[in-house]
């Protein structure tokens, strides 16, 4: 009996360790909730590979920006060196091209085709040397290249609203550990409660005279060993919570033995409304808007028709021991296309001779294309559709989640004031009980009980508080940027 009677006293110094041990560490300088908030989210892999997705859409937008940007080619071409009985002769056709993809895919490039002789015909010659333009006028694709930007510029803003969104997803995870602590710990002291009823019902049939052997004499005792055990899983059960926390938050597994303090400043938090946030704002309104607008202008920057334009400037001549008469030619050249039909017409000349131009033209009609661009036309308008029902569809989503919202709000406002109350009276009858006691009018145990009582309630108003503060972030997790 001594020995249940100990064992039961440092379950009870246990759970009220627990309790007042907290207000104890604060003095000692316990580390903040703030503190521990930092290290959840700086030891979480998920969040950094997000941070490495952030860097990855960046390079990758930088990469498209070279890509469209000017570029300047510079080449020898192949080069050849040929050797004879009399002669060395030396080829070789090197060129510059300049391509310009923003201003319609406009290429020029400069090539001067050279041999040079040396030796018994010693000479120079050029093969058409010249300038030639490529530049599309109306183009298929007119905005792609501005639209692609935009739409890697989107990934590069996506991976970082990513990584905001899932910071606070991880403040709600954080939140939902501290819940489960201070959950665990009340349903320790609840369990305590029926540990103290055990208790004084053994009290009560020692006190009325029952032999140690009868049977409702060991009936109450097993009963108080029972609650005994369970308190004792229920103090295991909060020490692997409190372990698994100190490593959620990047510390050892003992680091963290009491509750983790809630700071006053949230003790008083205000409920955000739903509707201080814009609905335009709204994650997944606002996602399947933008995709909806961007092919919108995907779509009207795709057209049937197609037009380009390429000119170009020849020169050809030779100087030295064979010299011949210098040739200078332009052509310039249009193409054309319209669903599978495609139309080409290209005129050359030699200015030394101008009133005979050469002319060339091409015809084709490609059925399977044409077929297949009324079905491109249909996929699109179902695209569209789809794209619609997809931004009624998160209207609802938005519509629901302010009824719930609205709900939760009103229920945690209510939760809170009745727990204050409550805790009040509880409170009152805590002091009372210690005057009793020390009057001598109540046992040492109904002061436990009621003290027990009081801590239960606490931790029970500490678990509304949490759930004020995770109600605030989930509503901000749903929208993008300021309210």
């Amino acid at each position: 009996m001594r020995n249940l009677i100990r064992n039961m006293s440092l379950i009870l110094l246990v759970i009220f360790s627990s309790s007042i041990g907290w207000a104890q560490d604060l003095a000692e300088g316990t580390k903040s909730i703030e503190f521990y908030l930092a290290g959840y989210l700086e030891n979480n892999i998920d969040l950094q590979q997000l941070m490495l997705d952030v860097e990855e859409a960046d390079a990758e937008l930088y990469e498209l920006y070279v890509e469209n940007g000017v570029n300047v080619e510079i080449s020898t071409g192949s080069s050849t060196l040929t050797f004879s009985e009399s002669d060395v002769e030396i080829a070789a056709s090197p060129s510059v091209s300049v391509t310009i993809p923003n201003a319609n895919n406009t290429s020029i490039t400069t090539t001067v085709p050279l041999t040079v002789t040396l030796g018994d015909s010693t000479g120079t010659s050029l093969d058409d040397a010249g300038v030639s333009l490529s530049t599309e006028i109306i183009s298929s694709t007119a905005d792609e290249n501005l639209l692609t930007k935009e739409e890697y510029q989107r990934a590069v803003t996506e991976a970082e609203q990513a990584v905001e969104t899932k910071k606070i997803s991880l403040q709600v995870d954080f939140w939902d550990d501290v819940r489960d602590i201070y959950t665990a710990d009340q349903t320790m002291k609840t369990d305590a409660d029926e540990l103290y009823d055990n208790k004084i019902a053994l009290d009560t049939i020692i006190a009325q005279g029952y032999a140690e052997s009868s049977s409702i004499y060991r009936t109450a005792q097993l009963e108080l060993k029972e609650s005994e055990f369970t308190v004792q899983k229920d103090e295991r059960d909060l020490q692997k919570l409190l372990g698994d926390f100190a490593v959620s938050c990047g510390l050892s597994p003992n680091s963290i033995t009491e509750l983790p303090v809630i700071d006053e400043n949230y003790f008083n938090i205000e409920l955000v409304s739903f509707d201080n946030y814009r609905r335009e704002n709204f994650i997944d309104l606002e996602d399947v808007v933008w995709d909806h607008e961007y092919n919108e202008r995907l779509r009207d920057a795709e057209s049937d028709f197609s037009l380009s334009l390429d000119a170009g400037y020849g020169y050809s001549a030779s100087y030295g021991s064979i010299a011949t008469e210098a040739e200078n030619e332009v052509s310039t050249g249009l193409t054309t296309s319209y669903k599978g039909l495609s139309t080409s017409i290209g005129v050359s000349t030699k200015l030394e001779d101008p009133d005979e131009p050469s002319i060339t033209f091409s015809f084709s009609y490609d059925f399977g294309t044409a077929e297949l661009e009324d079905v491109y036309d249909i996929m699109d308008e179902i695209d569209e559709k789809g794209e619609l029902l997809d931004i009624e569809s998160a209207i609802e989503s938005w519509v629901e989640y302010r009824q719930d919202a609205f709900s939760e709000k009103a229920t945690l406002e209510w939760t809170r004031e009745q727990n204050a109350e409550q805790l009040a009276l509880y409170k009152e009858m805590y002091e009372d009980s210690q005057k009793w006691f020390e009057s001598g009018d109540i046992p040492e145990t109904d002061l436990l009980q009621a003290e027990n009582s009081y801590e239960t309630k606490l931790d029970d108003s500490i678990i509304t508080i949490i759930d004020c503060i995770t109600y605030n972030i989930e509503i901000e997790e749903l929208f993008i940027g300021e309210n």
